[in-house]
């Protein structure tokens, strides 16, 4: 790679907050998980799945506060808050998990210097600022998050430094410049604050010469499979000072030897790249906010070719334009992500999925605006349930948001049953132990999965109920006590319905029913 430098100008996307209650039962497709308060103004990112199954929120809300969440719905549980500004303010990115387990990532504001911070967390919420930011050489206000390449160093951006700023001459609009930059870890392999025998804080890249500018608005950087790092501007080019730059994809090998301009954007295949992703295909792929026609687009970018091609170009609705926000690929081999309609207040968004490479999308869900949501800014991910997941800006009971999943397959236990017997006999008015045994089973798994049981009498009596063992192989048994008698008069006999609901971990039920019988007569 040759190394090219670029000037970033500062675009700040708007970020909220996160807090919820739960709300409504699943099933397959669209559901709503979780609605936010009132006291809340909205979600922050995309949420992020830890190792230990659960999903993590970011709220802006009384400083900064992170949540944990079940994976399938449940309750937000507070992990941390953090109240000083000069320990971070405002996050617009999510965090990442490091290999060793916790939650790194960036603010955008507060701080020493008030420019923000790199952060660690730990799962069980013990928060620990890994470097401020002072807007010299260093940069300030990271928008883009960061990632752990397989280096094992961080790496990220920054929006702007200080320095740029002073080099702008007299009479022309302000430049942000910008960095690259990386953390290493300290000697024995851990992530410590920045300083003589912790962690190392180095700048790669400045965008600050030659009068280009760029900024990379709210994309992560990614590792390709080549192991080179690749990100976007969303706006910057050759034109100086012009309003006509339109952003670009730029890439540089770990460590940092060189840097390339891979593709300037022309505004005819795009302009202010969102997001970047790297599919099974090889290709770089990513959303535009603009493009030609007046509306966003998605890309594929091929790295063994240098060239670009818009695949699809989402349609604008009146004088509202549509962008996706970042894409994921599925399980399934599908693109899928989230287009947003609107400028000023957009409210309505779809969900939607696209082949690998292909020309057109297929949409899924779209956003009612009311009750479900409305906005879904940030982006989707899937979770080791397969299931997607994300949040939304606005919408919901309160105006402020809500959390939600989107299931490609019903969620549904199933259960067996089956008794030792179906008769007694004779009816001597004994008790008879009855032993029902069966399996529970689940798309995803049984862990956490639960059988009770109920008997009904056909005669009004009162019958035992409880619940059963589930062993890890998904079998259960127990046994009740049915007494074997009946009236004389009853010609169809004695029936005792035995129900038996299985139960997985998200809260899905179905049931199987063996009946006893006292006949009449044998």
């Amino acid at each position: 790679m040759t190394m090219m430098k670029r000037h970033f100008a500062f675009c700040l996307a708007g970020a909220f907050c996160a807090l919820a209650a739960p709300v409504l039962a699943k099933g397959q497709g669209f559901s709503l998980l979780n609605t936010l308060p009132s006291t809340e103004p909205g979600m922050v990112a995309i949420p992020l799945q830890a190792n230990d199954g659960n999903l993590y929120f970011e709220s802006n809300y009384n400083g900064l506060t992170f949540y944990r969440m079940p994976l399938g719905g449940g309750p937000l549980t507070t992990v941390a808050s953090v109240t000083d500004y000069s320990q971070g303010s405002r996050i617009v990115s999510a965090p990442i998990q490091g290999r060793d387990g916790n939650l790194y990532g960036v603010t955008v504001g507060g701080g020493a210097y008030g420019r923000g911070v790199v952060y660690r967390l730990t799962l069980t919420g013990a928060y620990t600022v890994l470097y401020n930011f002072t807007g010299g050489a260093d940069g300030k206000y990271p928008l883009g998050g960061l990632i752990q390449a397989s280096d094992g160093n961080l790496y990220g951006t920054t929006s702007e430094d200080d320095t740029t700023e002073s080099m702008v001459p007299a009479g022309y609009p302000p430049l942000a410049g910008g960095t690259v930059w990386e953390i290493t870890p300290a000697s024995g392999g851990a992530f410590t604050a920045v300083g003589p025998g912790g962690s190392t804080f180095s700048t790669l890249y400045t965008f600050s010469n030659n009068w280009y500018y760029g900024v990379s608005v709210s994309a992560p950087l990614i590792e390709g499979a080549d192991h080179n790092i690749y990100g976007v501007s969303y706006n910057g080019g050759d034109q100086t000072f012009a309003p006509s730059t339109y952003g670009f994809i730029y890439g540089f090998p770990l460590g940092g030897a060189s840097f390339n301009i891979l593709h300037e954007f022309t505004a005819y295949d795009g302009a202010g790249p969102l997001s970047i992703m790297q599919a099974s295909d090889g290709n770089l792929y990513g959303g535009c906010w603009l493009s030609f026609g007046g509306s966003g687009s998605i890309w594929q970018y091929q790295i063994g070719t240098g060239s670009l091609t818009t695949l699809y170009q989402f349609p604008a609705i009146g004088n509202q334009i549509s962008y996706p926000t970042h894409l994921v690929q599925g399980p399934d081999g599908l693109l899928y992500g989230a287009a947003t309609f609107g400028t000023a207040d957009p409210t309505v968004s779809t969900l939607f999925s696209m082949p690998v490479g292909g020309t057109s999308i297929t949409p899924l869900y779209t956003f009612t605006g009311g009750a479900d949501g409305a906005n879904c800014y940030e982006g989707v991910m899937f979770g080791t349930d397969g299931n997607l997941y994300g949040d939304t800006l606005n919408g919901g009971a309160n105006g402020t948001g809500t959390i939600w999943e989107y299931s490609f397959r019903p969620d549904i236990p199933t259960v067996t049953a089956h008794s030792n017997t179906n008769t007694l006999w004779p009816p001597n008015g004994k008790s008879v132990p009855v032993t029902v045994s069966g399996t529970i089973t689940d798309p995803v798994s049984i862990v956490g999965s639960a059988v009770t049981y109920s008997v009904v009498d056909s005669e009004g009596q009162v019958q035992p109920s409880g619940s059963a063992t589930v062993h890890a192989n998904g079998s259960y048994s127990f046994t009740v006590s049915l007494v074997a008698s009946r009236k004389g008069t009853d010609k169809s006999g004695r029936t005792y319905t035995i129900t038996v609901t299985g139960a997985n971990a998200t809260g899905h039920s179905t049931t199987a029913t063996v009946v006893v019988t006292v006949p009449h007569n044998q």
